[in-house]
């Protein structure tokens, strides 16, 4: 269902729209908000109240952007509002290419292994670069949206990804080293 006929129908109040705005932005909200809480219950707790949120808030939706982008924000928000509360600082760091890695079609169980322990290992990234990378991988979204859900210029949003990266690099560097001697 196209977006604007989608919101104008949970907007009637047909219940069964909104299950499906839900089930078609989940995916996104679990990639925003999962970087930043690491605690399953919470992170449960925080994905219903963005989805409570868009509920609330949906009526006021223009679609100046992509209702995609607009629910990312009030993920990534939720997130940070989290974050917040928790007096977690988010911490800058300092990018290779990481779509195969990211992208779970088209692999062997070998590759897909990998691809799980690629993806444990955003989870360990600071938020703002975890959140950064899935948006970018998983979600394939552009710099371009990315800004705009994350409300930051685009070239913090290009250092971010690269900075993301190179931890991920270096993280990767430091597992071969321990578990091989060879770096």
């Amino acid at each position: 269902m196209e977006d604007r006929q989608l919101v104008k129908s949970v907007l009637r109040g047909n219940p069964g729209a909104f299950d499906i705005l839900v089930r078609q932005h989940l995916g996104l909200v679990i990639h925003m908000v999962a970087p930043m809480v690491k605690n399953p219950e919470d992170r449960e707790e925080i994905i219903q109240d963005v989805f409570l949120k868009v509920h609330q808030n949906l009526e006021r939706f223009r679609f100046h952007s992509k209702l995609s982008t607009w629910i990312g924000q009030i993920a990534y928000r939720s997130g940070l509002n989290y974050l917040q509360k928790k007096r977690k600082k988010l911490v800058a760091l300092e990018p290779e290419d990481l779509d195969l890695i990211f992208k779970q079609e088209d692999l062997s169980t070998e590759q897909k292994d990998a691809s799980e322990f690629i993806q444990d290992l955003v989870k360990q990234i600071p938020p703002p670069y975890g959140t950064i990378l899935n948006l970018f991988y998983l979600e394939e979204m552009s710099h371009k949206e990315i800004m705009e859900v994350m409300e930051l210029p685009e070239g913090t949003v290009k250092n971010y990804l690269f900075r993301a990266k190179k931890k991920m690099r270096e993280m990767l560097e430091s597992i071969l080293e321990k578990e091989t001697g060879l770096i």
